[in-house]
């Protein structure tokens, strides 16, 4: 019933099931030694906490960016580089115990307490704060996508192109061997006369 108040005997017992529940924790925070809260979208909530921690990267950085995020064995800063991660595009939904989940795949984070589903024409890989414009000749008609597809269309006139490039070359060749040719019948007749 108090388990908040047994966080730091339950870590140090050493007991497997103690310590599953001790993993409950995570994703909640304890006001009180006998409260257990969930953590709210938006916020994080590492084990033993007090209170929810704002998810904003940015501002968690500025507060303190060699602080140590109780999930990860590094400070924050050495997460979001070694780890490649953006500063924006984080998604912590309720429960979140660590600041630095992606937004997942086929969606976009506006803010880490939003996630939209990918609007068609746009695709979303993980960790992304904003829709990201399908290029010229992939496929991007359904929403949700995390890659964008091939356009079989697009890939036809990519052919296309490149067929008639090749005939523009090819005719620009030929052109070149019959003004050669011509150049040199006209210098055998200057030469005869």
């Amino acid at each position: 019933q108090h388990l908040c108040a047994h966080t730091p005997a339950i870590r140090n017992s050493g007991d497997q099931r103690l310590m599953l529940l001790l993993l409950l924790l995570q994703g909640a925070y304890c006001p009180t030694p006998s409260a257990v809260q969930p953590c709210e979208p938006g916020r994080f909530c590492p084990e033993g906490s007090i209170t929810s921690q704002n998810c904003n990267l940015t501002g968690l950085l500025v507060w303190n960016p060699f602080r140590t995020v109780r999930s990860q064995p590094q400070s924050l800063l050495e997460s979001l580089v070694n780890g490649g991660h953006n500063l924006a595009g984080n998604s912590c939904p309720a429960n979140a115990s660590n600041p630095l989940q992606g937004c997942p795949p086929g969606s976009y984070c506006p803010s880490p307490d939003e996630v939209v589903l990918c609007p068609a024409g746009h695709y979303c890989p993980g960790f992304t704060a904003f829709p990201l414009q399908c290029p010229l000749l992939a496929g991007c008609a359904d929403e949700g996508l995390d890659y964008p597809d091939w356009s079989w269309m697009g890939l036809t006139l990519m052919l296309l192109m490149l067929l008639l490039l090749m005939a523009v070359l090819e005719y620009v060749r030929v052109a070149g061997r019959r003004t050669r040719q011509g150049h040199t019948q006209e210098d055998e007749i200057m030469q005869l006369i």
